[in-house]
């Protein structure tokens, strides 16, 4: 388990509508100050933070994860996934707008968007 790699999550990719946004940028930021650690090490550095409820939340749901369960491989499926949503909600968001309304910069990640 590496939580630094939470650095990796764009926290544009978090979805502003969603009620848990504001405690995920939370988390991930306090996450990727974190080196290589393990989930008591986690447990510990989290108490007495706002966010050692989180914390004790996620761990109790990965601890009923068994020997063969990749961690790096969850978390890469999950980074895609944020990133993917994103990138839906960004082109729907500059596409609803007149073309006219967008600046270049707009115009340039559109058109890169949707290529992608």
């Amino acid at each position: 388990m590496n939580p630094a790699r939470a650095a990796e999550v764009d926290p544009r990719w978090l979805d502003n509508s969603d009620p848990m946004t504001a405690s995920m940028r939370e988390l991930t930021t306090w996450l990727a100050g974190l080196g290589p650690t393990g989930l008591p090490a986690l447990a510990e550095a989290a108490r007495g933070s706002t966010l050692e409820s989180l914390i004790d939340d996620l761990m109790t749901d990965l601890l009923d994860k068994d020997d063969n369960w990749d961690w790096n491989a969850e978390f890469d499926g999950a980074v895609r996934q944020l990133r993917d949503d994103w990138r839906r909600r960004r082109v729907h968001e500059l596409a609803a707008r007149p073309l006219a309304s967008l600046n270049a910069e707009e115009r340039a990640e559109l058109t890169d968007l949707a290529r992608s």
